[in-house]
């Protein structure tokens, strides 16, 4: 549920789609060691700021 929310809070942004969202959401968790439930908790609370994720390089990019 709260990866929901924050797939729905990361996809107001411009031209980001739901999966797009997840994929930056699990991408940003893989390559930070981090519980994909935790980070999209700290998305859902207030306490992330989404536009990190957007700048994150995603594995395809690197």
């Amino acid at each position: 549920m709260v990866i929901e929310q924050a797939k729905g809070l990361m996809a107001r942004s411009p031209g980001l789609g739901m999966d797009a969202a997840f994929d930056q959401l699990r991408c940003y968790s893989r390559d930070n060691n981090l519980r994909l439930s935790e980070v999209a908790r700290q998305i859902a609370d207030g306490r992330f700021d989404v536009a990190t994720l957007s700048r994150a390089p995603s594995r395809g990019q690197r």
